[in-house]
């Protein structure tokens, strides 16, 4: 018994330390579009374990914490939050997204971001045009 209670106490000690976010979703996801105008833009999120950040054309620079509070087969609702953005804070942000099967892009609201570089290096060569 005094096993099996060390066991129990063992696996349960080494499983609580997963990351909480999935790690399909780590890593840098881009976007270019042209707006109605004709005007070009792009921005590439880089999601990491706890922390993210944007950067973009026109020029933008946004970063925060996030994090993964549910998931539904392959869509994600994503929670971004203390984001500061242009150097002003920023109201929460949060949102469903749904990934590819293939894992290549991710579809937020009307846009998609194809990915450019996974979690541990390039998983893609870089998408152009929209």
């Amino acid at each position: 018994m005094t096993t099996l209670l060390a066991l129990l106490t063992l696996v349960l000690a080494t499983t609580g330390c997963e990351p909480d976010i999935p790690p399909e979703i780590l890593g840098t996801w881009t976007a270019h579009e042209v707006a109605p105008s004709g005007t070009v833009w792009s921005l590439a999120y880089t999601l990491g374990e706890k922390r993210y950040s944007v950067s973009g054309d026109p020029p933008t620079d946004e970063g925060g914490l996030f994090a993964v509070d549910q998931q539904d087969c392959r869509r994600y609702h994503l929670v971004f939050t203390e984001r500061v953005a242009n150097g002003e804070l920023a109201p929460d942000i949060n949102v469903w997204v749904e990934l590819s099967r293939d894992g290549t892009r991710m579809t937020w609201e009307d846009h998609v971001y194809r990915r450019t570089e996974a979690k541990d290096g390039p998983s893609a060569p870089p998408a152009h045009g929209p």
